[in-house]
């Protein structure tokens, strides 16, 4: 059971959480790792795994990816997708996009094999239903895509 010291502390989590995603929107990368970075370790201390926790890891591994900091959006992604994968199920199409910016980090450290490995789990993971994902999947094909190229295997 949650003790009112709990709520206090998960909604400033919240709220730094917030303007993190503010920060990030509007380009200040590192303002934005700032604030995620009070907001998880708020969880980190309560041990509160949940979704708010998962994004902000996932928004910490945006904030580096922008800052061309791949290996800093690798660590945080995994994370991310660590606690997605407890939440949600292993299977669950609510892992593409954290697959998807793996394959993004992967490329970017010129570990191809990698980016294709988890490209292909995120292509594993999307059924005929999951028609919002296009312009996702888009990306997805091309950067496995390149990914092959790069490893010169057409």
């Amino acid at each position: 059971m949650l003790r009112e010291n709990d709520y206090t502390q998960l909604t400033t989590s919240n709220s730094q959480h917030y303007i993190g995603v503010y920060y990030l929107l509007a380009g200040k990368n590192s303002d934005a790792i700032n604030w995620f970075r009070l907001s998880s370790s708020i969880r980190e201390q309560m041990n509160c795994r949940d979704e708010i926790y998962a994004k902000c890891l996932f928004n910490l591994g945006l904030a580096y990816n922008n800052l061309g900091d791949f290996r800093h959006m690798e660590e945080y992604t995994l994370k991310s997708l660590e606690i997605e994968k407890q939440l949600y199920g292993k299977s669950s199409p609510l892992l593409i996009r954290g697959l998807s910016s793996l394959v993004i980090a992967y490329f970017n450290l010129n570990d191809y094999s990698k980016a294709i490995s988890y490209g292909n789990s995120a292509l594993n993971l999307i059924d005929d239903s999951d028609a919002n994902l296009d312009s996702d999947l888009a990306i997805l094909y091309t950067n496995i895509g390149i990914s092959h190229a790069r490893l010169s295997d057409y």
